[in-house]
Protein backbone atom coordinates (compact mmCIF):
# COMPACT_ATOMS: atom_id res chain seq x y z
CA UNK A 1 0.00 0.00 0.00
CA UNK A 2 1.43 3.45 -0.86
CA UNK A 3 2.19 5.59 2.15
CA UNK A 4 2.42 9.23 2.96
CA UNK A 5 5.82 10.40 4.02
CA UNK A 6 6.52 12.70 6.93
CA UNK A 7 9.96 14.19 6.61
CA UNK A 8 12.36 13.86 9.53
CA UNK A 9 15.87 15.13 8.85
CA UNK A 10 17.39 16.21 5.55
CA UNK A 11 17.75 13.06 3.49
CA UNK A 12 15.76 10.82 5.85
CA UNK A 13 12.15 10.16 6.71
CA UNK A 14 10.35 9.17 9.85
CA UNK A 15 10.35 5.38 9.55
CA UNK A 16 7.31 3.23 8.95
CA UNK A 17 6.33 0.87 11.73
CA UNK A 18 4.98 -2.49 10.65
CA UNK A 19 2.55 -4.52 12.77
CA UNK A 20 1.87 -1.61 15.07
CA UNK A 21 -0.46 -2.24 18.01
CA UNK A 22 -1.85 0.83 19.70
CA UNK A 23 -1.91 -0.38 23.30
CA UNK A 24 0.65 1.69 25.23
CA UNK A 25 3.20 -1.13 25.21
CA UNK A 26 6.47 0.44 24.12
CA UNK A 27 8.31 -2.86 23.97
CA UNK A 28 7.89 -2.90 20.18
CA UNK A 29 9.87 0.36 19.98
CA UNK A 30 12.96 -0.55 22.02
CA UNK A 31 14.76 -2.14 19.11
CA UNK A 32 14.53 1.14 17.18
CA UNK A 33 16.87 4.10 17.50
CA UNK A 34 15.71 6.59 20.12
CA UNK A 35 14.65 9.91 18.63
CA UNK A 36 15.11 12.03 21.71
CA UNK A 37 15.75 11.72 25.43
CA UNK A 38 13.79 14.21 27.50
CA UNK A 39 15.86 14.57 30.69
CA UNK A 40 14.45 14.29 34.19
CA UNK A 41 14.09 17.63 35.95
CA UNK A 42 12.99 17.57 39.58
CA UNK A 43 9.80 15.52 39.79
CA UNK A 44 9.39 15.45 36.03
CA UNK A 45 10.69 12.04 34.93
CA UNK A 46 13.03 11.12 32.12
CA UNK A 47 11.40 10.04 28.88
CA UNK A 48 12.75 8.12 25.89
CA UNK A 49 10.89 9.14 22.75
CA UNK A 50 10.40 7.38 19.42
CA UNK A 51 8.52 8.60 16.35
CA UNK A 52 7.11 6.42 13.59
CA UNK A 53 4.61 6.37 10.77
CA UNK A 54 1.75 3.89 10.65
CA UNK A 55 -1.08 3.50 8.18
CA UNK A 56 -3.40 5.74 10.19
CA UNK A 57 -0.97 8.55 11.00
CA UNK A 58 2.12 9.34 13.07
CA UNK A 59 2.90 7.82 16.46
CA UNK A 60 4.91 9.45 19.23
CA UNK A 61 5.86 6.74 21.71
CA UNK A 62 7.48 7.49 25.06
CA UNK A 63 8.95 5.32 27.79
CA UNK A 64 8.63 7.40 30.92
CA UNK A 65 11.03 6.30 33.62
CA UNK A 66 10.12 7.39 37.09
CA UNK A 67 11.53 6.42 40.41
CA UNK A 68 9.38 8.95 42.20
CA UNK A 69 5.77 10.01 42.05
CA UNK A 70 5.62 12.31 39.02
CA UNK A 71 4.60 15.92 39.26
CA UNK A 72 0.84 16.03 38.68
CA UNK A 73 1.45 18.91 36.27
CA UNK A 74 3.94 16.92 34.19
CA UNK A 75 2.55 17.23 30.69
CA UNK A 76 3.86 15.91 27.41
CA UNK A 77 3.39 18.54 24.70
CA UNK A 78 3.35 17.43 21.07
CA UNK A 79 3.16 19.89 18.19
CA UNK A 80 2.94 19.84 14.40
CA UNK A 81 3.28 22.64 11.92
CA UNK A 82 4.18 23.06 8.29
CA UNK A 83 7.56 24.42 7.35
CA UNK A 84 8.00 27.95 6.07
CA UNK A 85 5.87 31.04 6.34
CA UNK A 86 2.12 30.94 5.86
CA UNK A 87 1.30 31.88 2.26
CA UNK A 88 -1.83 33.90 1.48
CA UNK A 89 -3.11 35.71 -1.60
CA UNK A 90 -2.73 39.51 -1.72
CA UNK A 91 -5.46 41.44 0.08
CA UNK A 92 -8.42 41.92 -2.21
CA UNK A 93 -11.82 40.71 -3.37
CA UNK A 94 -13.50 39.63 -6.58
CA UNK A 95 -16.62 39.96 -8.71
CA UNK A 96 -17.88 38.59 -12.02
CA UNK A 97 -15.32 40.57 -14.02
CA UNK A 98 -12.23 39.61 -12.04
CA UNK A 99 -10.32 40.42 -8.86
CA UNK A 100 -9.24 43.65 -7.22
CA UNK A 101 -5.92 43.52 -5.34
CA UNK A 102 -4.52 46.14 -2.97
CA UNK A 103 -0.87 46.31 -1.99
CA UNK A 104 -1.54 48.88 0.73
CA UNK A 105 -4.29 51.31 1.79
CA UNK A 106 -3.17 53.84 -0.81
CA UNK A 107 -4.71 51.56 -3.41
CA UNK A 108 -8.12 52.65 -2.12
CA UNK A 109 -7.40 56.28 -2.98
CA UNK A 110 -6.32 55.33 -6.47
CA UNK A 111 -9.73 53.77 -7.13
CA UNK A 112 -11.42 57.18 -7.31
CA UNK A 113 -14.07 56.23 -4.77
CA UNK A 114 -14.55 59.62 -3.24
CA UNK A 115 -13.36 60.67 0.20
CA UNK A 116 -16.00 58.78 2.22
CA UNK A 117 -15.74 55.53 0.29
CA UNK A 118 -11.95 55.71 0.21
CA UNK A 119 -11.92 55.98 4.00
CA UNK A 120 -14.21 52.96 4.25
CA UNK A 121 -11.92 51.02 1.90
CA UNK A 122 -8.84 51.93 3.95
CA UNK A 123 -10.58 50.84 7.15
CA UNK A 124 -11.51 47.55 5.47
CA UNK A 125 -7.89 47.03 4.42
CA UNK A 126 -6.69 47.47 8.01
CA UNK A 127 -9.29 44.99 9.23
CA UNK A 128 -7.86 42.44 6.82
CA UNK A 129 -4.35 43.03 8.15
CA UNK A 130 -5.56 42.43 11.72
CA UNK A 131 -7.61 39.43 10.60
CA UNK A 132 -4.61 37.85 8.89
CA UNK A 133 -2.57 38.15 12.07
CA UNK A 134 -5.03 35.74 13.70
CA UNK A 135 -4.71 33.01 11.04
CA UNK A 136 -1.21 31.44 11.54
CA UNK A 137 -2.20 29.40 14.65
CA UNK A 138 -4.84 27.64 12.54
CA UNK A 139 -1.99 26.07 10.58
CA UNK A 140 -0.42 24.53 13.67
CA UNK A 141 -1.45 21.88 16.15
CA UNK A 142 -0.41 21.54 19.78
CA UNK A 143 -1.69 18.75 22.01
CA UNK A 144 -1.07 18.36 25.72
CA UNK A 145 -1.16 15.01 27.47
CA UNK A 146 -1.08 15.00 31.25
CA UNK A 147 0.30 11.75 32.65
CA UNK A 148 -2.26 11.61 35.46
CA UNK A 149 -5.20 11.92 33.01
CA UNK A 150 -4.07 10.42 29.67
CA UNK A 151 -7.59 10.24 28.28
CA UNK A 152 -7.93 14.02 28.38
CA UNK A 153 -6.04 15.38 25.39
CA UNK A 154 -6.19 19.15 24.99
CA UNK A 155 -5.56 20.82 21.63
CA UNK A 156 -4.22 24.12 22.91
CA UNK A 157 -3.28 26.02 19.78
CA UNK A 158 -5.53 25.95 16.72
CA UNK A 159 -8.78 25.12 18.52
CA UNK A 160 -8.44 28.02 20.94
CA UNK A 161 -7.48 30.39 18.13
CA UNK A 162 -10.49 29.36 16.03
CA UNK A 163 -12.91 29.63 18.95
CA UNK A 164 -11.76 33.19 19.65
CA UNK A 165 -12.77 34.35 16.19
CA UNK A 166 -16.18 35.99 15.66
CA UNK A 167 -18.88 33.81 14.11
CA UNK A 168 -18.76 35.81 10.89
CA UNK A 169 -15.07 35.03 10.40
CA UNK A 170 -15.52 31.41 11.42
CA UNK A 171 -18.06 31.09 8.64
CA UNK A 172 -15.60 32.49 6.10
CA UNK A 173 -12.81 30.08 7.07
CA UNK A 174 -14.82 27.04 8.18
CA UNK A 175 -12.52 24.51 6.45
CA UNK A 176 -9.68 25.66 8.73
CA UNK A 177 -11.46 24.52 11.89
CA UNK A 178 -9.31 21.77 13.46
CA UNK A 179 -10.55 18.24 12.85
CA UNK A 180 -9.56 14.82 14.01
CA UNK A 181 -8.43 13.89 17.48
CA UNK A 182 -5.29 12.08 18.63
CA UNK A 183 -5.67 9.05 20.84
CA UNK A 184 -3.28 8.14 23.66
CA UNK A 185 -2.78 4.71 25.19
CA UNK A 186 -0.75 4.14 28.36
CA UNK A 187 0.50 1.00 30.10
CA UNK A 188 2.60 0.53 33.24
CA UNK A 189 6.09 -0.78 32.55
CA UNK A 190 6.60 -3.97 34.53
CA UNK A 191 9.65 -4.11 36.78
CA UNK A 192 9.83 -0.35 37.22
CA UNK A 193 8.64 1.96 39.96
CA UNK A 194 6.13 4.31 38.40
CA UNK A 195 7.36 3.73 34.85
CA UNK A 196 4.75 4.04 32.12
CA UNK A 197 4.63 3.63 28.36
CA UNK A 198 2.69 6.07 26.19
CA UNK A 199 1.68 5.75 22.53
CA UNK A 200 0.24 8.94 21.10
CA UNK A 201 -1.39 8.37 17.70
CA UNK A 202 -1.94 11.47 15.55
CA UNK A 203 -4.31 10.51 12.72
CA UNK A 204 -3.76 12.12 9.34
CA UNK A 205 -7.09 13.92 9.69
CA UNK A 206 -5.75 15.78 12.75
CA UNK A 207 -2.76 17.24 10.89
CA UNK A 208 -2.64 20.97 10.23
CA UNK A 209 -3.01 22.14 6.62
CA UNK A 210 0.28 21.98 4.77
CA UNK A 211 1.31 23.18 1.34
CA UNK A 212 -0.04 20.91 -1.38
CA UNK A 213 0.55 18.56 -3.00
CA UNK A 214 3.80 17.24 -1.47
CA UNK A 215 4.32 16.65 2.22
CA UNK A 216 8.01 17.52 2.13
CA UNK A 217 8.30 19.39 5.38
CA UNK A 218 6.54 18.83 8.66
CA UNK A 219 7.92 20.15 11.91
CA UNK A 220 7.35 17.79 14.80
CA UNK A 221 8.00 18.82 18.39
CA UNK A 222 7.66 17.25 21.81
CA UNK A 223 8.64 18.43 25.27
CA UNK A 224 7.82 18.27 28.94
CA UNK A 225 5.77 21.01 30.48
CA UNK A 226 5.57 21.57 34.21
CA UNK A 227 6.63 23.76 37.08
CA UNK A 228 10.16 22.39 36.94
CA UNK A 229 10.99 22.95 33.28
CA UNK A 230 10.92 25.89 30.93
CA UNK A 231 8.70 25.82 27.88
CA UNK A 232 10.80 25.10 24.83
CA UNK A 233 13.12 22.43 26.25
CA UNK A 234 13.07 19.30 24.15
CA UNK A 235 11.65 20.90 21.00
CA UNK A 236 13.15 19.40 17.89
CA UNK A 237 12.66 20.24 14.24
CA UNK A 238 12.66 17.46 11.68
CA UNK A 239 12.58 18.57 8.10
CA UNK A 240 13.31 17.25 4.66
CA UNK A 241 13.77 19.75 1.89
CA UNK A 242 14.32 17.63 -1.20
CA UNK A 243 12.69 14.56 -2.80
CA UNK A 244 13.50 11.62 -0.56
CA UNK A 245 13.99 7.95 -1.24
CA UNK A 246 10.61 6.18 -1.03
CA UNK A 247 8.90 9.53 -0.61
CA UNK A 248 5.39 9.70 -2.02
CA UNK A 249 3.87 12.63 -3.80
CA UNK A 250 0.36 13.22 -2.60
CA UNK A 251 -1.89 13.09 -5.64
CA UNK A 252 -5.34 14.53 -6.05
CA UNK A 253 -7.32 11.35 -6.81
CA UNK A 254 -6.03 8.59 -9.10
CA UNK A 255 -6.73 11.01 -11.97
CA UNK A 256 -3.85 13.16 -10.65
CA UNK A 257 -5.38 16.58 -10.95
CA UNK A 258 -2.91 19.43 -11.01
CA UNK A 259 -3.11 22.60 -8.97
CA UNK A 260 -3.81 24.79 -11.97
CA UNK A 261 -7.47 25.27 -12.72
CA UNK A 262 -8.88 24.43 -9.30
CA UNK A 263 -12.57 25.13 -8.89
CA UNK A 264 -14.08 27.00 -5.95
CA UNK A 265 -17.38 25.31 -5.10
CA UNK A 266 -20.47 27.47 -5.40
CA UNK A 267 -22.62 25.55 -2.94
CA UNK A 268 -25.70 23.43 -3.41
CA UNK A 269 -27.00 23.52 -7.01
CA UNK A 270 -24.61 26.25 -8.09
CA UNK A 271 -21.79 26.07 -10.57
CA UNK A 272 -18.24 26.45 -9.33
CA UNK A 273 -15.92 29.26 -10.30
CA UNK A 274 -12.24 29.04 -11.23
CA UNK A 275 -9.88 29.82 -8.37
CA UNK A 276 -8.02 33.08 -8.82
CA UNK A 277 -4.43 33.02 -10.04
CA UNK A 278 -3.32 34.02 -6.53
CA UNK A 279 -5.18 31.22 -4.71
CA UNK A 280 -3.03 29.12 -2.36
CA UNK A 281 -3.88 25.40 -1.99
CA UNK A 282 -3.21 23.43 1.19
CA UNK A 283 -3.83 19.81 2.02
CA UNK A 284 -4.61 17.62 4.97
CA UNK A 285 -2.38 14.55 4.46
CA UNK A 286 -3.81 11.12 3.69
CA UNK A 287 -2.19 7.83 4.62
CA UNK A 288 -2.33 6.50 1.06
CA UNK A 289 -1.35 9.82 -0.50
CA UNK A 290 -4.67 9.93 -2.38
CA UNK A 291 -6.32 13.28 -1.69
CA UNK A 292 -10.05 13.77 -2.10
CA UNK A 293 -10.21 17.37 -0.88
CA UNK A 294 -8.08 20.48 -0.55
CA UNK A 295 -8.24 23.66 1.47
CA UNK A 296 -7.80 26.69 -0.78
CA UNK A 297 -7.15 30.20 0.47
CA UNK A 298 -8.62 32.61 -2.05
CA UNK A 299 -10.19 36.02 -1.92
CA UNK A 300 -13.92 36.25 -1.50
CA UNK A 301 -15.79 36.89 -4.74
CA UNK A 302 -19.46 37.52 -5.46
CA UNK A 303 -21.60 39.01 -8.19
CA UNK A 304 -21.60 42.83 -8.26
CA UNK A 305 -19.12 43.00 -5.36
CA UNK A 306 -17.39 46.06 -6.74
CA UNK A 307 -16.40 47.24 -3.25
CA UNK A 308 -15.80 45.12 -0.14
CA UNK A 309 -18.41 44.92 2.61
CA UNK A 310 -18.34 44.01 6.27
CA UNK A 311 -18.79 40.37 5.23
CA UNK A 312 -15.83 40.36 2.85
CA UNK A 313 -12.74 38.64 4.21
CA UNK A 314 -9.38 38.30 2.49
CA UNK A 315 -8.67 35.48 2.27
CA UNK A 316 -11.56 33.10 2.77
CA UNK A 317 -11.05 29.33 2.98
CA UNK A 318 -12.75 26.98 0.53
CA UNK A 319 -12.79 23.20 0.36
CA UNK A 320 -12.95 21.76 -3.16
CA UNK A 321 -13.81 18.07 -3.06
CA UNK A 322 -13.14 15.35 -5.61
CA UNK A 323 -15.17 12.23 -6.32
CA UNK A 324 -13.97 8.99 -7.90
CA UNK A 325 -16.20 6.49 -9.68
CA UNK A 326 -14.80 3.00 -10.24
CA UNK A 327 -16.02 1.79 -13.65
CA UNK A 328 -14.22 -1.56 -13.62
CA UNK A 329 -11.22 -2.90 -15.53
CA UNK A 330 -8.94 -0.72 -13.44
CA UNK A 331 -10.55 2.44 -14.83
CA UNK A 332 -11.89 5.41 -12.88
CA UNK A 333 -13.79 8.57 -13.62
CA UNK A 334 -13.07 11.62 -11.49
CA UNK A 335 -14.91 14.87 -10.89
CA UNK A 336 -15.62 17.82 -10.60
CA UNK A 337 -13.68 18.37 -13.83
CA UNK A 338 -14.24 15.16 -15.76
CA UNK A 339 -11.04 13.13 -15.85
CA UNK A 340 -10.14 9.52 -16.50
CA UNK A 341 -7.52 7.19 -15.06
CA UNK A 342 -6.54 3.70 -16.10
CA UNK A 343 -4.45 1.27 -14.09
CA UNK A 344 -3.31 3.94 -11.64
CA UNK A 345 -2.09 6.24 -14.40
CA UNK A 346 -3.98 9.25 -15.61
CA UNK A 347 -5.00 9.08 -19.24
CA UNK A 348 -7.29 12.12 -19.34
CA UNK A 349 -8.37 14.88 -19.41
CA UNK A 350 -6.47 15.65 -22.61
CA UNK A 351 -3.36 17.78 -22.45
CA UNK A 352 -5.07 20.93 -23.68
CA UNK A 353 -7.09 21.11 -20.47
CA UNK A 354 -3.90 21.78 -18.49
CA UNK A 355 -2.36 24.37 -20.77
CA UNK A 356 -5.39 26.62 -20.66
CA UNK A 357 -6.35 25.91 -24.25
CA UNK A 358 -9.84 24.68 -25.00
CA UNK A 359 -12.94 24.52 -22.87
CA UNK A 360 -11.38 23.17 -19.67
CA UNK A 361 -13.90 24.93 -17.43
CA UNK A 362 -16.71 23.41 -19.51
CA UNK A 363 -15.72 19.92 -18.43
CA UNK A 364 -16.99 20.44 -14.87
CA UNK A 365 -19.68 17.91 -14.01
CA UNK A 366 -21.85 17.09 -11.03
CA UNK A 367 -20.94 13.65 -9.59
CA UNK A 368 -24.58 13.19 -8.58
CA UNK A 369 -25.57 13.35 -12.24
CA UNK A 370 -22.73 11.21 -13.65
CA UNK A 371 -23.34 7.81 -15.25
CA UNK A 372 -21.59 5.59 -17.79
CA UNK A 373 -22.11 2.68 -20.18
CA UNK A 374 -19.51 0.25 -21.48
CA UNK A 375 -19.59 0.09 -25.28
CA UNK A 376 -19.12 -3.11 -27.29
CA UNK A 377 -15.55 -2.15 -28.19
CA UNK A 378 -14.59 -1.51 -24.54
CA UNK A 379 -14.77 2.28 -24.74
CA UNK A 380 -16.90 4.30 -22.32
CA UNK A 381 -19.95 6.43 -23.03
CA UNK A 382 -20.33 8.90 -20.16
CA UNK A 383 -23.41 10.98 -19.41
CA UNK A 384 -23.43 14.07 -17.23
CA UNK A 385 -26.88 15.39 -16.46
CA UNK A 386 -29.53 16.38 -16.84
CA UNK A 387 -28.15 19.02 -14.48
CA UNK A 388 -30.06 22.04 -13.22
CA UNK A 389 -27.84 24.61 -11.54
CA UNK A 390 -27.48 28.33 -11.00
CA UNK A 391 -24.64 30.70 -11.78
CA UNK A 392 -21.95 31.22 -9.13
CA UNK A 393 -22.15 34.99 -9.49
CA UNK A 394 -25.79 35.37 -10.49
CA UNK A 395 -24.84 38.25 -12.74
CA UNK A 396 -25.56 39.31 -16.30
CA UNK A 397 -28.74 38.93 -18.34
CA UNK A 398 -31.07 36.64 -16.43
CA UNK A 399 -28.25 36.00 -13.97
CA UNK A 400 -30.68 34.50 -11.47
CA UNK A 401 -32.10 32.07 -14.05
CA UNK A 402 -31.31 28.35 -13.83
CA UNK A 403 -29.00 26.66 -16.32
CA UNK A 404 -29.90 23.28 -17.80
CA UNK A 405 -27.05 21.10 -19.01
CA UNK A 406 -26.73 17.65 -20.58
CA UNK A 407 -23.39 16.33 -21.81
CA UNK A 408 -22.22 13.07 -23.32
CA UNK A 409 -18.55 12.13 -23.58
CA UNK A 410 -16.80 9.31 -25.38
CA UNK A 411 -13.67 7.93 -23.70
CA UNK A 412 -11.37 5.77 -25.80
CA UNK A 413 -10.01 2.97 -23.64
CA UNK A 414 -6.82 2.67 -25.70
CA UNK A 415 -5.79 6.32 -25.48
CA UNK A 416 -7.91 7.70 -22.63
CA UNK A 417 -8.96 10.57 -24.86
CA UNK A 418 -12.11 12.34 -23.62
CA UNK A 419 -14.22 13.62 -26.49
CA UNK A 420 -17.42 15.61 -25.94
CA UNK A 421 -19.98 14.21 -28.39
CA UNK A 422 -23.12 16.06 -27.26
CA UNK A 423 -23.10 19.34 -25.38
CA UNK A 424 -26.33 21.07 -24.49
CA UNK A 425 -26.57 24.10 -22.28
CA UNK A 426 -29.64 26.25 -22.05
CA UNK A 427 -30.89 29.15 -19.96
CA UNK A 428 -34.37 28.59 -18.58
CA UNK A 429 -36.69 31.47 -17.78
CA UNK A 430 -39.61 29.77 -16.04
CA UNK A 431 -42.95 30.24 -17.84
CA UNK A 432 -41.19 32.31 -20.50
CA UNK A 433 -38.49 30.11 -22.06
CA UNK A 434 -38.67 26.55 -20.80
CA UNK A 435 -36.64 23.40 -21.44
CA UNK A 436 -37.52 19.71 -21.29
CA UNK A 437 -35.20 16.79 -22.00
CA UNK A 438 -35.80 13.08 -22.47
CA UNK A 439 -32.96 10.55 -22.68
CA UNK A 440 -33.96 7.11 -23.95
CA UNK A 441 -33.29 4.20 -21.61
CA UNK A 442 -30.64 2.85 -23.97
CA UNK A 443 -29.10 6.34 -24.43
CA UNK A 444 -29.38 6.01 -28.20
CA UNK A 445 -31.70 9.00 -28.59
CA UNK A 446 -31.94 12.34 -26.82
CA UNK A 447 -34.92 14.65 -27.33
CA UNK A 448 -34.72 18.29 -26.29
CA UNK A 449 -37.76 20.59 -26.24
CA UNK A 450 -37.44 24.35 -25.96
CA UNK A 451 -40.21 26.90 -25.74
CA UNK A 452 -40.27 30.46 -27.07
CA UNK A 453 -42.77 33.19 -26.17
CA UNK A 454 -45.22 34.42 -28.80
CA UNK A 455 -46.92 37.74 -28.06
CA UNK A 456 -50.27 38.89 -29.38
CA UNK A 457 -50.94 42.26 -27.88
CA UNK A 458 -50.76 41.88 -24.13
CA UNK A 459 -51.18 38.12 -24.33
CA UNK A 460 -48.34 35.63 -24.42
CA UNK A 461 -48.34 32.02 -25.46
CA UNK A 462 -45.51 29.55 -25.64
CA UNK A 463 -44.64 27.59 -28.71
CA UNK A 464 -42.51 24.46 -28.46
CA UNK A 465 -39.98 22.99 -30.84
CA UNK A 466 -37.90 19.84 -30.48
CA UNK A 467 -34.53 18.57 -31.64
CA UNK A 468 -33.70 14.88 -31.56
CA UNK A 469 -30.17 13.47 -31.47
CA UNK A 470 -29.23 9.87 -32.27
CA UNK A 471 -26.12 7.92 -31.33
CA UNK A 472 -24.33 7.01 -34.52
CA UNK A 473 -23.47 3.42 -33.64
CA UNK A 474 -24.11 1.27 -30.59
CA UNK A 475 -20.67 -0.33 -30.91
CA UNK A 476 -18.57 2.82 -31.49
CA UNK A 477 -20.77 5.31 -29.67
CA UNK A 478 -18.45 8.17 -30.55
CA UNK A 479 -20.87 10.73 -32.01
CA UNK A 480 -24.42 12.04 -31.71
CA UNK A 481 -26.06 13.39 -34.85
CA UNK A 482 -29.21 15.42 -35.32
CA UNK A 483 -31.86 12.97 -36.50
CA UNK A 484 -35.00 15.07 -36.26
CA UNK A 485 -36.32 18.61 -35.84
CA UNK A 486 -39.91 19.78 -35.45
CA UNK A 487 -41.52 23.16 -34.83
CA UNK A 488 -44.78 23.96 -33.03
CA UNK A 489 -45.04 20.60 -31.32
CA UNK A 490 -47.28 19.66 -28.43
CA UNK A 491 -46.11 20.74 -24.98
CA UNK A 492 -44.04 17.91 -23.47
CA UNK A 493 -44.63 16.39 -20.03
CA UNK A 494 -43.20 18.29 -17.08
CA UNK A 495 -39.92 16.54 -16.30
CA UNK A 496 -37.54 19.42 -15.62
CA UNK A 497 -39.66 22.46 -14.95
CA UNK A 498 -40.54 21.37 -11.44
CA UNK A 499 -36.79 21.20 -10.70
CA UNK A 500 -36.00 24.76 -11.68
CA UNK A 501 -39.23 26.59 -10.92
CA UNK A 502 -37.93 27.65 -7.50
CA UNK A 503 -34.61 29.11 -6.39
CA UNK A 504 -31.35 27.23 -5.67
Amino acid sequence: MPRAVVAQEAGTVIPHVESFRHDGNVGEWRARPIDRILPAVGRIPQALVWVGQVEDGVVVAAEIRSGVEPDEDATLRIGLRGAGDLAMPPIGWGHQFGFVLLEDPSGCTGRELGEENSAACEAWFQRQVDYRDALPPLFEREWRLRLTTPDEILEARASEAFDRLPDLIQGAIGPLEPRGRPLAKTRPILGTEGGVGVEFLIPWSAFPPVKAPRLEEVHLAFEWLGDSTDSGEGWITRTGTRPLQNALDHVITPCRYGLNGLLIPGGENRFSRPASEHAIPYMIPEGAGDLRSLIVLDNHAAGYLYEPTGETWSPAAFEPTFEVLDVGRGERLCTPVLAYAQGGERAGPPDWTETGEGDWFGLQVDPRELDYRRLDNGDLLVKSGVRVAWSYFGSGQCGACPRVNLDFFHIAQRTGRITPILRFGGLAEPEFRDIEIEVADDWRTVTIWQSEPVFEGDDMESTWRLTRYCLNDAARGDAFEVCGEEDEVEEPPDRLRRRYSGSP
